[in-house]
């Protein structure tokens, strides 16, 4: 049975709070979850500056109805569902913009950059499953949560996204 309304279970910050006691403990919980934040949805975005505006709209989302948001999740994933929604929406627009660029291959990078970007042109949906379980070390349950999809599609998704990458990753291994 799924519930479209949020469970009641504990509150960010409580209401008795003054209000430069409240920004003071944001501020701190800020501090603590930014970079994390950051480096995951780079991994996912691509885009320092586009990672820096999910991270500060999930913040300020929160923020705004940080007296109505009851978790029922941990905060890290109610954080990034709020930026990847924002994410997903931004790559919309982008898309719809204009058409996407191609990348030249050069042969002097480096491995991890090649990787990353093999990580980068995956579709979207693979490559947030891909960067939160190898980046951030979330479990398969985990995104699942975040994603809100069955564990079994985050299982599946993986395998096929690994099944398409491998060939790319033996070559890689063949060129260093």
């Amino acid at each position: 049975m799924k519930s479209h309304e949020l469970v009641r279970t504990a509150r960010i910050l409580p209401h008795e709070e003054t209000p430069r006691e409240d920004q003071r403990r944001f501020q701190a919980f800020y501090q603590l979850h930014r970079d994390p934040l950051l480096r995951i949805l780079y991994r996912i975005a691509g885009d320092w500056s586009l990672a820096e505006d999910a991270v500060h709209h999930a913040f300020t989302a929160l923020y705004e109805k940080r007296r109505d948001y009851d978790l029922s999740q941990p905060i890290k994933s109610l954080l990034l569902t709020i930026a990847l929604n924002y994410l997903r929406l931004q790559h919309r627009a982008r898309a719809k913009a204009s058409p996407p660029a191609g990348r030249e291959q050069e042969p002097g990078r480096d491995r991890q950059t090649r990787i990353e970007e093999m990580v980068r042109e995956l579709p979207p949906e693979e490559r947030v499953i891909v960067v939160l379980y190898f980046y951030d070390h979330a479990s398969y349950q985990e995104i699942a949560e975040i994603l809100k999809i069955p564990l079994g599609t985050v299982k599946w998704k993986m395998h096929e996204t690994i099944r398409k990458l491998r060939p790319r990753l033996e070559a890689l291994s063949d060129d260093v």
